[in-house]
């Protein structure tokens, strides 16, 4: 029997639907091409405005001295380079989880940020950690940022740093004020993620030594006057002074102390947010010539071949040399593109997985980084030795590294080191 007209059409419509849907789900069920997987992107989110925005911008630029690099060898995983997007948090923590929300949301496997351990705090407890992708910071060292951490199961940790915590920092501070036979110590600090268990610590570790802190006083950024809080602290009558401030505001409190009359004449003790060009500008020479005052920091620029390597590099791209937490925030782009190159996949767990793991294996460096990727994806394991120092990150996230003491110039006008801690004297 024939079939009419329109059984022929029906049939022809049903085997044409036949081989779209063979072919719609062929083109599902294989393999993507390199091609089509399209670049992997890491969110960079870091101040670029504020108190912390030439700070941050100088992050960036040490990020891109790794992307450079990175991107010539061919990518963490072959055929597929590093493309980063860009969110500035204006050093405030509330925008900086919203901007790494939108990071994620725009393909980020990864993100890099905050400067500030308050922002830190934000974008991991609101985003990374549920999103469940790495994130690392160059420069938050709050020991909140380490409580946060632990508390999680190990497969569920997201957070890293390539700085140490403030839990050492008050350690070094408190052995350096003993040294300096400070028995009447003040503590001024930043009523933040920062300030808060920065001062704790250094209470803590003062007072284990015999000592007597006078008094321990809470601020905020941006306030109109820091009289009141000068005026506690005179009153106090201390022989040290801890102060742990931004520069702005760092650079305030110390013009209302010195401009009272009748204030005892201290030694001034800084954590790292004042080790900062821009608190040298906002104090002036003026002021800080009248001071003695030292304080502490990470080793940010270590007298290493590693971090003359990198600073060699950076020099030649920007024509000048790397600041504070410029290599730390190089050496956290190099631990997340060498980790998604271990892992062999963007997948966080197994990313994360791989961070902790590149403390073995063959060493390689910075400038040495087509060399660590072919090893890598080989599957050997690498051992990367960073421009900031080590970078063996423990399963909470943290790194050790050493610290220096520095202390202002008797013109006012620049930073000398008085001294290097190692790490190892810390325990």
């Amino acid at each position: 029997m024939r079939c009419s007209q329109t059984a022929q059409a029906k049939a022809l419509a049903l085997c044409a639907l036949f081989v779209v849907v063979l072919v719609w789900t062929g083109s599902c069920l294989r393999e993507p091409t390199l091609a089509e997987k399209g670049p992997i992107r890491i969110g960079i989110v870091l101040p670029q405005t504020g108190t912390l925005g030439p700070l941050g911008k100088t992050f960036i630029q040490g990020i891109q001295v790794a992307l450079q690099e990175i991107n010539a060898a061919g990518g963490p995983l072959p055929g597929q380079l590093v493309e980063l997007v860009f969110f500035d948090t204006e050093t405030k923590p509330e925008v900086a989880a919203p901007k790494a929300r939108e990071a994620v949301e725009k393909g980020a496997v990864a993100i890099i940020g905050d400067a500030g351990s308050g922002g830190s705090l934000e974008i991991y407890t609101k985003v990374t950690a549920m999103a469940r992708i790495p994130q690392v910071s160059p420069s938050s060292t709050s020991p909140a940022l380490t409580e946060a951490t632990s508390q999680m199961p190990l497969g569920d940790r997201f957070f890293f740093r390539t700085v140490p915590s403030d839990a050492l920092q008050g350690k070094v501070i408190a052995k350096f004020a003993i040294q300096r036979d400070c028995t009447r110590l003040a503590i001024l600090h930043n009523n933040d993620a920062y300030g808060r268990p920065f001062a704790e610590a250094l209470e803590r570790d003062f007072r284990a030594a015999g000592r007597m802190v006078v008094a321990k006083i809470a601020f905020e950024d941006d306030q109109p006057s820091y009289f009141n809080e000068a005026r506690m602290t005179a009153m106090a009558n201390p022989d040290c002074v801890a102060l742990i401030a931004y520069p702005e505001t760092g650079a305030r409190i110390l013009r209302e102390y010195m401009g009272m009359s009748g204030a005892p004449t201290v030694t001034w003790l800084a954590g790292d947010g004042l080790y900062d060009s821009a608190f040298l500008t906002e104090a002036g020479p003026a002021l800080l010539s009248r001071l003695r005052m030292f304080g502490s920091s990470p080793d940010t620029n270590p007298d290493t071949p590693e971090y003359a390597n990198f600073a060699q590099r950076y020099r030649a791209f920007f024509g000048e040399a790397p600041g504070l937490f410029v290599a730390n925030a190089y050496d956290a782009m190099v631990l997340l593109c060498l980790a998604i190159a271990r892992a062999k996949s963007t997948e966080g767990a197994k990313i994360m997985e791989s961070v902790r793991a590149l403390n073995r294996g063959t060493i390689v460096r910075p400038g040495e980084l087509a060399e660590a990727l072919a090893l890598l994806q080989m599957g050997r394991d690498v051992n990367y030795q960073g421009a900031s120092g080590p970078v063996d990150v423990s399963e909470t996230g943290d790194v050790i590294s050493d610290f220096v003491i520095w202390r202002i110039s008797a013109d006012g006008q620049r930073f000398e080191i008085e001294q290097r801690i190692r790490a190892v004297e810390l325990n």
